[in-house]
């Protein structure tokens, strides 16, 4: 381990899986040591298929690896939504070419054990070390030390936890442990050979398409991997959720996949019937932590370790390539000049993370209700508009072209559903590691741990009479909010903050919103005849794109910023509620308050949109 001044890291990896593999990787090449520890003797990954939408692909491209992939993946061009029982197309989902034009990069499909093999081939390139045969026997988080089961010890700047959904490892800073999902899946994988001796069988690996099957508590994904050697086939069913969460990759029972298959039609029950064996995999989540990170910042959770989804979002991998990718610049020794700094740029990582992470389980159980619909109202409703989708996309497609796709849809995390153009966008839209720069840049050491030291002039409240009180309802879960909810959010929150500001003298300083750091504001508080209250806050803040995550830590913080907002820089004739956040040179902002109508009923979120270069 270095001096103070040595901007390369020493850092241990728990696990060689995806997640594991891509953060070695991705930290070596920021000139970091790198150490892999792996329980099991050789790689392994069960041989199934595993979906890299654009945002995935593009970090692959970032790190120039993108030709290996290449030789390995399927690229799709459409996912064809059928009915279950008759084989009926219900509705299509543009894949390749339209992701590149629309997301500046292409989705793909690939086999796990080649997805895993390209990574620890590059890592191994790149300086990584992968050491076989250790397993992990206790962790000090705080400390940064680790043993192995031969009794060795271990130290490390940073020790990384990508030990899986099952991890050991999280217990170092969590009791949090995986719950499972009232569904089961079965995975197997069938040779080209096979598929061709059947027309029924032959016309599914006779393009680049993939294909799900919907049904009444059941569904059926089908697409070629293995540069069209394989087969992939995934049948999901219902299980009770209260059942113990099994391994991931046990061995299934085909007579029981043909049971539930029964009412399928006869496409889905031949390409089962080729099947010699499959795995079941009994899904499940991890709950949202409280932090991904430990204090001291010397051990964090990535992958599956630290947020298991549901995979019916198929972000399982994307999200393992977009850790790799915001951690490598979190760490970059270009901004991180001194390891000290590391308790804040991890707690950063953390708060940046997280919010996509729960964003992105929303919409993976949203779309886990909508692909296992019982036949009625509302899977009619649900073909219908998946229809009409589909009519939509194929439709400006023919009379535009390209152009089609290259409109600007807003991304909104809050969509929860792959398959409408807003939600993809903020899904396969996003950039992790430009996102991550722009948060972590020349000046984000002072603004990320330093308040402002000049305050600016305050301005004044009316002045009216008694003792100021604020009452929130219930503490806040900090949550992130669009734009298009903000003003829903400071709605509520004005409604109980009005009544201290007409009771109340209160002064505050402007708000000092730098691009990436902390929100860091004075407040003063007059009581009458009593010696006024002063407090600073600072609040670590994430942009992103439209959007701005405050972390708030308690309910007084965010009675102070709802207060901080609505009495400084210009409150106006409130008749209408109005705040903004207006980037002024890249620095300041100004926020105006005036008063909220409307509903009053939900307890205040607080959030902050920030509209860059206006």
């Amino acid at each position: 381990m270095g001096s103070a001044n040595d901007l390369s890291l020493d850092i241990k990896v728990i696990g060689a899986g995806i997640a594991g593999l891509a953060c070695a990787f991705a930290l070596s090449r920021k000139g970091h040591k790198v150490t892999v520890y792996e329980r099991n003797s050789k790689l392994y990954e069960y041989g199934s298929g595993l979906q890299m939408s654009p945002n995935a692909s593009r970090i692959i491209y970032q790190w120039g690896l993108q030709e290996h992939f290449l030789k390995v993946v399927n690229q799709p061009d459409v996912m064809t939504v059928r009915r279950y029982s008759d084989d009926k197309v219900i509705g299509e989902i543009p894949h390749n070419p339209m992701s590149e034009w629309e997301f500046g990069s292409p989705y793909w499909q690939i086999y796990r054990p080649d997805f895993q093999n390209i990574l620890a081939k590059a890592a191994l390139e790149e300086g990584v070390e992968i050491r076989f045969g250790h397993a992990v026997t206790s962790i000090d988080a705080e400390r940064g030390t680790m043993s192995l089961d031969d009794g060795t010890q271990l130290e490390a700047d940073l020790i990384i936890a990508a030990d899986g959904i099952r991890s050991r490892a999280r217990s170092a800073i969590s009791p949090v442990q995986a719950e499972s999902y009232n569904e089961a899946c079965f995975r197997a994988v069938v040779p080209k050979a096979r598929m061709l001796q059947d027309p029924e069988t032959a016309r599914l690996m006779a393009g680049d398409f993939s294909m799900v099957w919907v049904g009444p508590g059941a569904a059926v994904l089908g697409y070629a991997l293995a540069g069209g050697e394989l087969y992939n086939a995934l049948l999901s069913i219902p299980r009770s959720s209260h059942t113990e969460l099994g391994r991931w990759n046990q061995p299934g029972d085909l007579d029981e996949v043909r049971s539930h298959l029964k009412d399928f039609c006869t496409p889905v029950k031949k390409v089962w019937n080729l099947v010699d064996d499959c795995a079941k995999w009994e899904l499940g989540d991890v709950p949202k932590l409280d932090s991904y990170v430990s204090q001291s910042g010397k051990f964090v959770l990535v992958g599956d370790a630290a947020h298991a989804i549901i995979p019916h979002a198929g972000q399982g991998g994307a999200m393992a390539l977009e850790d790799a990718a915001v951690l490598a610049e979190f760490l970059d020794p270009k901004t991180l000049l001194d390891r000290n700094k590391m308790p804040v740029r991890m707690q950063a990582y953390h708060n940046f993370r997280q919010p996509r992470i729960e964003s992105i389980r929303r919409t993976a159980y949203g779309d886990a209700k909508m692909f296992t619909l019982p036949n009625g109202l509302e899977q009619e409703q649900r073909d219908k508009l998946w229809a009409g989708m589909t009519a939509k996309w194929k439709a400006a497609y023919e009379q535009l072209g390209e152009a089609a796709f290259k409109r600007q849809v807003e991304a909104d995390p809050h969509a929860a559903d792959f398959r409408s153009p807003d939600d993809r966008a903020y899904l396969y839209g996003y950039d992790a590691a430009v996102e991550a720069r722009e948060l972590t840049p020349r000046s984000q050491n002072a603004h990320m741990t330093e308040p402002a030291k000049k305050p600016t002039k305050a301005t004044t409240a009316p002045n009216t009479q008694p003792t100021l009180s604020i009452w929130l309802g219930t503490a806040p879960n900090p949550e992130l909010i669009d734009k298009h909810t903000l003003a829903q959010a400071v709605n509520h929150a004005y409604h109980y903050v009005q009544p201290t500001l007409d009771r109340a003298n209160v002064l505050c300083e402007e708000l000092m919103l730098p691009v990436t750091g902390l929100l860091d504001f004075d407040v003063r508080f007059i009581y009458p005849s009593e010696p006024v209250t002063h407090q600073r806050y600072a609040i670590p803040i994430i942009p992103m794109r439209n959007v701005v995550w405050m972390d708030l830590a308690s309910k007084e913080e965010l009675s102070a910023l709802l207060v901080a907002l609505a009495v400084t820089k210009t409150i106006a004739e409130r008749t209408a509620l109005q705040l903004e956040f207006r980037a002024m040179h890249g620095r300041k902002v100004r926020a105006a308050a005036a008063r909220a109508e409307g509903d009053a009923q939900m307890a205040p979120t607080a959030t902050a949109t920030a509209i860059d270069g206006k």
